[in-house]
């Protein structure tokens, strides 16, 4: 909206008076080790779900919207 404003592409943020409420929560953030990858690739019932797992985790895709429309 900022860049909207100083564009001019309108005069306001209309959103400017809404509360936010999404908020980080730092007790969520987690790293996935190598070792624990692995055993979830390990895991995984065929090809079709590591591959899956490894563009998520190594290809740094997001589960579904940027796979579904991979072919």
């Amino acid at each position: 909206m900022n860049a909207a404003i100083r564009g001019k592409l309108i005069s306001s943020n209309p959103f400017a008076e809404l509360k936010s409420t999404v908020k980080g929560n730092p007790n969520r953030f987690y790293f996935v080790t190598e070792e624990e990858a692995q055993k979830v690739i390990n895991a995984c019932p065929n090809s079709e779900w590591r591959l899956i797992f490894a563009l998520t985790r190594y290809g740094g895709l997001r589960m579904p919207s940027e796979l579904t429309g991979l072919r």
